[in-house]
């Protein structure tokens, strides 16, 4: 697939994320520059082609040449951080799980690929460390909170680990609170919000 594909698959989200970037003052985030937002970024992964938000989906994006990925991330009982869309696991594993009532062992155990195509059989719920390790210099992860802000800490855990720099992660949430939380737990970091109010006029990204 090459760029000229990828900019007409992505680029809607991307401009998404741009405007919404762009206008964080009322959803109680940070501005990003308009010239630091990237031109390509890989929703959930390539998830056209691979199980959407495994390591085989984000592989395929940077293989792609996707500017930026963005990955959606819970956290598990056990205070795990796994990336996966839904509350629960029944979309895309044949077991129906709820993630924060289950361990990483749990969710470990279940094949999140199948349902793509036998080729992606095997497939698991990365954790948010497995991610991270994957993004390469200069590109840039979009990490949307899909849970409370517990989850915060545990973030801050894993991005001192990783040793990305600040400007490789953006956090985005729906949760006002999240958004909050996150400028005393991650100040380096930019943030988001991912739903539109009712009075605002600017686009909503649904993720």
């Amino acid at each position: 697939m090459n760029r000229k594909h990828l900019i007409h698959t992505y680029l809607p989200l991307a401009c998404s994320l741009a405007a919404l970037v762009a206008c964080l003052g009322a959803a109680g985030g940070q501005p990003l520059e308009e010239k630091a937002m990237p031109l390509i970024v890989a929703h959930r992964g390539a998830s056209g082609e691979a199980p959407e938000n495994t390591l085989a989906a984000f592989k395929r994006a940077w293989q792609q040449q996707a500017d930026a990925i963005e990955g959606d991330f819970y956290l598990t009982r056990d205070r795990k951080i796994v990336c996966i869309h839904d509350a629960t696991t029944g979309r895309v594993a044949d077991t129906n799980l709820v993630v924060a009532q289950s361990t990483l062992a749990d969710l470990r155990a279940l094949d999140v690929g199948a349902w793509k195509g036998a080729q992606w059989q095997g497939q698991r719920i990365p954790t948010l460390e497995e991610v991270l390790a994957l993004v390469p210099p200069g590109k840039k992860l979009y990490l949307e909170i899909k849970c409370g802000p517990d989850i915060l800490p545990p973030i801050k855990e894993a991005l001192t680990a990783a040793k990305l720099k600040p400007d490789q992660v953006i956090i985005l949430s729906f949760d006002k609170t999240v958004l909050q939380q996150c400028r005393t737990v991650l100040p380096d970091l930019k943030a988001a919000s991912t739903r539109r109010s009712s009075s605002s006029a600017g686009p909503s990204c649904r993720t």
